[in-house]
């Protein structure tokens, strides 16, 4: 798998919003993880080409899981909640509006299956006070 690294889209002078992505992620590719705790609303959103496939939202706190992949089973990484209550924040086509109920340190993203994937996983951050 390759990790890709996030890129800052937008950013509000880094005090109320900020926007990165993970690029061009296939179905062999875990996403850098992402250190926005500050930003207290975090919403999800994916697009590009699925070819079936899903990728997984994720969180931690724990500074040692940054050397490894999601599914690295002696990581603690953990899927992400969607506030719709609706489980595990797994996207598995273009969907707006997936919003994290948990506030974790740090994010990454999994793609979890599929072929020919070519997606773009984006992370909203808001400062809510």
């Amino acid at each position: 798998m390759a990790i890709i690294q996030p890129v800052r889209v937008r950013n509000d002078s880094g005090t109320y919003e900020i926007t990165m992505e993970w690029q061009a992620l296939t179905e062999a590719d875990s996403g850098a993880y992402v250190k926005i705790p500050r930003f207290n609303g975090k919403t999800f959103h994916a697009f590009g080409t699925f070819g079936g496939g899903a990728v997984t939202i994720y969180g931690s706190n724990n500074s040692a899981d940054l050397a490894k992949e999601p599914s690295d089973v002696s990581s603690s990484w953990q899927a992400l909640t969607d506030v719709d209550g609706l489980g595990n924040m797994v996207l598995t086509s273009a969907k707006a509006g997936a919003e994290a109920l948990e506030n974790y340190t740090y994010n990454a993203c999994e793609v979890t299956s599929g072929a020919s994937v070519s997606l773009t996983v984006g992370i909203e951050g808001q400062r809510r006070v």
